[in-house]
């Protein structure tokens, strides 16, 4: 675990960049910022309970959140321990805060307004972005406080990270939001049904924790992450057989991701009564 402040590498904007590695899981109390937490998860997963609210907030490997400012939050610990996170604290924007970097004070206004507006929503890392959080973790462990070239190096690349990130928000790749993440859910499955679907997969996605994702799964459709995706598989299943008769059953039972012919011939049975054959007829 290594801390460094802002004023160290000459970017008072950031008040702290830190690059955690945890081998096990751990509690961390609770905590509040007159700025947003960027909070970044390279491996493992990771929970924060925030004060009020009743459900945590998992930010799973591959994915960010932002803590919004005067909100006390806590680390739950370590889903998926070992983790690999990286921490940035913005501190609020002001013309000192963009002092002697490449912002003025009034980007640093519109990117901390941008994080603000989408804080505590789980987005992917993409791949830009997270190059750039590898540099910064590498940069940041191996920092000489005494180097010019490495403190100007540290700085472009957290100024780089800022605006890469507030970037993200502009896509429409997000995980978390009580009101969309279900349909959100429910459409990446209608379009990946082919595929080995699982419940943790979906859960990953959502950005929630397992029991809040089914309470919400469940809400707004009446059934279980796993019964849903059964029944959309054997769904279109019966419309490909209508409108593809020249197809094969083991063609089609592929394309609604079913891992075999016995598995699709039960399953179709269970829900419709007969097996495929029978219905194909």
């Amino acid at each position: 675990m290594k801390h460094l402040k802002g004023i160290r590498f000459g970017f008072s904007a950031i008040k702290r960049v830190g690059v955690i590695d945890d081998k096990e899981t751990h509690r961390i109390t609770w905590n509040v910022h007159a700025g947003c937490e960027l909070h970044y998860v390279l491996k493992g997963s990771f929970d924060w309970e925030i004060a009020g609210q009743t459900a945590s907030l998992n930010v799973p490997g591959g994915t960010f959140a932002v803590v919004p400012p005067h909100t006390k939050h806590r680390a739950v610990g370590e889903v998926g321990a070992p983790s690999v996170r990286i921490g940035i604290i913005c501190e609020p924007p002001s013309p000192k805060s963009a002092a002697g970097s490449a912002f003025s004070a009034d980007d640093l206004k519109r990117v901390f307004a941008q994080f603000k507006s989408n804080a505590l929503i789980v987005r992917t890392i993409p791949d830009p972005l997270l190059r750039l959080l590898k540099d910064v973790r590498g940069t940041t462990e191996t920092f000489n406080p005494n180097d010019p070239n490495e403190q100007l190096r540290l700085r472009v690349l957290c100024e780089m990270l800022l605006v890469e990130t507030a970037r993200t928000f502009e896509t429409e790749d997000v995980l978390t939001r009580d009101g969309d993440v279900i349909p959100h859910i429910r459409k990446w499955i209608g379009e990946h049904l082919a595929e080995d679907i699982s419940t943790s997969d979906l859960v990953h996605r959502s950005g929630y924790g397992r029991s809040r994702f089914f309470e919400l799964f469940l809400s707004e459709t009446g059934m279980t992450p796993n019964d849903y995706l059964v029944r959309e598989r054997v769904d279109r299943a019966k419309r490909l057989i209508r409108e593809k008769p020249q197809c094969t059953l083991s063609s089609i039972a592929r394309e609604c991701g079913f891992k075999s012919g016995h598995v699709f011939s039960a399953v179709f049975r269970k829900h419709v009564g007969m097996p495929p054959t029978a219905f194909k007829r």
